[in-house]
């Protein structure tokens, strides 16, 4: 339990106090006494995060390296936890920080873990609608089309005239 309040500690640090250099040691003093707290990682992540949100926009090459120092982050704790609401929510911050990356196939790979992870839930046409986008990004439209039918067929009624429309422009651009 004494992991628990070093992370919570941390939070207080971050969100509250405004202090990123306590929340990062507190962070990491939690992870000294127990290597594998999926939620520690996860503070992690959005620690690096909230870092890299704050760095001016020349430090292009820092702020990757921070990215990807959260990217690992919540990939630990994807790999430790074995809850699946937090599995979830922590693929869609692994997603998030892909995109921020701009790796655009990781971040597909993180937005199915989390459709696999639940696959009922009712946010499920929000990701499959996120996944068509990369996929149009990345000009593979065949995939983005079925990801973008996927999120129609799922979505609440006030979404699906936006959706329809971006069904009609993937389909418009097949060969």
């Amino acid at each position: 339990a004494n992991r628990r309040l070093w992370d919570e500690w941390a939070l207080l640090s971050m969100n509250v106090i405004g202090d990123t250099q306590a929340a990062e040691a507190r962070l990491k003093r939690s992870l000294e006494l127990d290597p594998y707290y999926d939620w520690s990682y996860a503070l992690l992540g959005d620690y690096y995060g909230r870092v890299a949100q704050t760095m001016p926009e020349d430090q292009k090459d820092e702020r990757a390296k921070v990215l990807q120092k959260a990217s690992q982050a919540y990939q630990q704790a994807l790999e430790l936890s074995e809850d699946p609401n937090l599995m979830y929510s922590y693929a869609l911050a692994l997603a998030g920080v892909e995109r921020q990356l701009n790796q655009p196939s990781e971040a597909i790979q993180a937005y199915q873990r989390a459709l696999s992870i639940s696959p009922a839930n009712p946010d499920r046409w929000k990701i499959e609608e996120n996944i068509a986008r990369l996929h149009a990004e990345n000009g593979n439209l065949g995939d983005a089309l079925v990801h973008a039918q996927n999120a129609l067929d799922t979505a609440p009624d006030d979404q699906k005239t936006r959706l329809q429309e971006l069904v009609a422009q993937l389909g418009n651009h097949q060969p």
